[in-house]
């Protein structure tokens, strides 16, 4: 792995992510764009959560982000390999497993904004005024991140179902991105409620 996310300037894995190499990739930009928007809702709760119950939810999903981030830019580098070989020398066994941890690295994104959606509507009707763009902001970014995720658990699920992966398996990888876009669904639609209240 190239480096790691929380020890990273923001630059410089912006440069390493921009780069043409496999890690860190899609995924692990989704996750670190759901961590930013994690961090975003823990400075607003902050500001108005006395015992500050709810900002450490949403800085230990901020932590957590960048673990999802490190996990997907292995899991990342190991499509690399798989999708670069030639398909008549690859172990059908290892194949799938490398394919089973993209998979469950992109439903760690997913489930990350999915635990922490139910939390934003409490937030925004917390906030006085001058924080509830950061509440829409925060909205949006988990939403981005929680949409990027499932496009990756899609094509995951499809790659883990060609590869011969447990039904049990693809099902719970697509039930995983269909949560993923309803905690988004739900997101964007207070973020557009907060907006237009402003």
């Amino acid at each position: 792995m190239g480096m790691k996310t929380h020890e990273a300037p923001l630059g410089a894995w912006a440069d390493r992510l921009a780069a043409a190499v496999p890690d860190p990739g899609g995924g692990a930009a989704a996750a670190v764009v759901a961590g930013i928007g994690a961090a975003v809702a823990a400075m607003a709760d902050g500001y108005v959560d006395d015992d500050r119950t709810e900002a450490v939810r949403f800085e230990r999903a901020r932590a957590e982000a960048w673990s999802v981030a490190d996990r997907d830019a292995r899991a990342s580098a190991d499509l690399a390999e798989v999708f670069r070989g030639d398909a008549a020398d690859q172990d059908a066994d290892r194949t799938r497993r490398i394919l089973e941890r993209a998979a469950e690295s992109a439903t760690a994104v997913t489930a990350l904004v999915v635990d922490l959606a139910p939390a934003l509507p409490a937030l925004a009707n917390r906030c006085p005024e001058p924080l509830r763009p950061d509440v829409a902001v925060a909205a949006r970014l988990l939403a981005a991140g929680a949409r990027a995720g499932a496009v990756n658990a899609r094509a995951n699920a499809r790659a883990c179902a060609r590869a011969g992966s447990a039904e049990g398996f693809v099902s719970g990888v697509r039930r995983r991105e269909a949560e993923a876009i309803e905690a988004a669904d739900a997101l964007d639609r207070l973020a557009e409620e907060v907006t237009a209240s402003l």
